[in-house]
């Protein structure tokens, strides 16, 4: 798992996600230019599209095996949310609310 961006920097993170992961010989790195990644990305872009001789690295894919995160939604109530928040929750069939 490699962290980037500004809260990949954060020491408490990855040292959680390093014990959590550990167990299932997950490595968790941190890169030391991590907060510039989505910056340095757009550049070298750029350049490649400007003049392809710039083009020094290319990204073969995106695409990860796994992600972990929450969801989260309340059940609509026309007494409380507005109708421009309201969807249709595809698992439930349950008018949810963002």
């Amino acid at each position: 798992m490699l962290l980037v961006g500004g809260f990949g920097e954060n020491g408490y993170l990855c040292k959680r996600l390093q014990q959590a992961m550990a167990p299932e010989g997950i490595e968790v790195l941190k890169s030391p230019y991590g907060w510039t990644a989505v910056v340095r990305g757009a550049l070298i872009k750029g350049l490649a599209d400007h003049n392809p001789k710039n083009a020094e690295v290319s990204i073969a894919g995106r695409c990860t095996s796994y992600h972990y995160g929450t969801e989260s939604a309340k059940v609509w109530d026309e007494k409380l949310h507005e109708e421009d928040k309201r969807y249709a929750d595809q698992g439930t069939s349950n008018f949810d609310h963002h």
